[in-house]
């Protein structure tokens, strides 16, 4: 792949993983209006460990394009 294609696929896998973050953080508020008591907790947790995995993603990814 040539620079300016791997860069093109680097913009466009961060701009997918940061549109899914976007959008569990979107989800977890809208379930935070819905449930209350102990599920609040599972919903942050849950949110969480979602995003954590998309940053792990989004690094490793861009560690690769580098190569």
């Amino acid at each position: 792949m040539g620079g300016t294609q791997r860069k093109k696929a680097r913009n466009l896998v961060t701009w997918v993983v940061l549109a899914l973050a976007v959008l569990i953080v979107v989800a977890a508020i809208i379930l935070l209006t819905k449930v209350s008591g102990d599920m609040t907790q599972y919903v942050f947790m849950g949110a969480g460990l979602l995003i954590l995995n998309l940053l792990f993603v989004l690094y490793f990814t861009r560690r690769n394009f580098r190569k």
